[in-house]
C-alpha cells in the first residue's frame, strides 16, 4: 500500500489548523486521527473533495468552468482508485492539477497559501524537536546530579534521535547507516551537523534562570524558534530573534532583550 496520500491527509490537518482553514474537530481532522469509518478509497475521495473545497476558498472561489474541471478531476481519481485500489493518488500530482486550472492571480494566492502552510508546519516541527530536547536534557540532569548534558550528542536516546537535532524544513540528509552505528559515532555526527545552538553545557538545571536561552535555531530565518530553561518554546520574528542571539553571544543570558511574556 502506498501511504503517500495518508501522509498528505495528516499533513493537511496540521496545515489547516496552522492557518485557520478548519478546526481540529472537523471531518478532515477526525479522519486523519482515527480509523476511517468507511473503505480507504471512499476516505481518500472524501478527503480530496474536502481539500478542493478548502483550496477553492483560499483562491477566492472558482468559476463554473473551473469547478467543472475540479469535478472531472475527482471523477478521474475515483476511476483510477476503482481500477487500482492499492495505488493512492500522488499528492504532488493532485495539487499540480488543481493549480493548472487557476488564473494567474489565483496561482499567486495558491502558491502563497502552500508556502505559508509549509513554513508554519516546519516551524511547528522545529518547536516539537526543541520540546523533545528539553525532555532529553531533563532526563540527563536527573541522572547526573542536575548537571545538564555537555552537548546534543550526549543526550541521544530512543526518544531523542539525530533527526530531532534538525529543524523542521532541514535539507540535511541523515546517513542511512547512522542508526546502526555505535552511539559515539552517532553523537559525533549530531554534534557536527545539529542545526540548533545548545547552551546548556556546564549548567545546573535546578539553578539556571527559567529565562535562560537553552537552545535556538543556528540559522535564523524570518521567524526563529527558541527553547528556554523553563521548558517553554517561543518563536520570534527576525528583529527580535537577532537581538536575543546578539545578547546571548555577548554573554547576556538570560537575554535582557527578550520581550515580556
Amino acid at each position: 500500500m502506498n501511504f503517500q496520500w495518508a501522509k498528505l491527509r495528516a499533513g493537511l490537518v496540521v496545515l489547516a489548523a496552522v492557518i485557520g482553514m478548519c478546526c481540529i474537530g472537523g471531518p478532515l481532522a477526525r479522519r486523519a486521527m482515527a480509523v476511517p469509518p468507511h473503505p480507504p478509497a471512499e476516505a481518500i475521495l472524501s478527503d480530496i473533495h474536502d481539500m478542493f473545497q478548502e483550496l477553492s476558498k483560499t483562491v477566492g472561489g472558482l468559476s463554473k468552468e473551473q469547478q467543472a474541471k475540479v469535478d472531472a478531476m475527482e471523477k478521474d481519481i475515483a476511476a483510477k482508485l476503482k481500477a487500482k485500489p492499492d495505488v493512492e493518488p500522488s499528492e504532488s500530482d493532485v495539487l499540480l492539477q488543481f493549480r493548472a486550472i487557476l488564473t494567474d492571480a489565483q496561482k499567486v494566492k495558491f502558491d502563497k497559501f502552500l508556502n505559508d502552510a509549509r513554513a508554519r508546519a516546519a516551524e511547528a516541527l522545529t518547536s516539537s524537536n526543541l520540546k523533545l530536547m528539553f525532555g532529553a536534557v531533563t532526563i540527563y540532569a536527573n541522572e547526573h546530579a542536575n548537571a545538564m548534558p555537555p552537548d546534543l550528542g550526549t543526550m541521544l536516546s530512543a526518544t531523542f534521535t539525530p533527526k530531532n537535532c534538525l529543524v523542521g524544513n532541514s535539507k540535511t540528509a541523515i546517513p542511512a547507516d547512522l542508526a546502526s552505528q555505535d552511539i559515539k559515532k552517532q553523537a559525533a555526527w549530531v554534534n557536527a551537523h545539529a542545526e540548533f545552538a545548545y547552551l546548556g553545557a556546564g549548567k545546573n538545571q535546578t539553578k539556571v534562570d527559567g529565562g535562560f536561552v537553552l537552545a535556538y535555531v543556528k540559522a535564523p530565518g524570518a521567524r526563529t524558534n527558541f527553547l528556554f530553561a523553563d521548558g517553554s518554546v517561543y518563536v520570534y520574528d527576525q528583529a527580535v530573534a537577532a537581538k536575543l542571539i546578539a545578547d546571548v553571544k555577548a554573554g547576556k543570558n538570560p537575554p535582557p532583550s527578550r520581550p515580556p511574556l
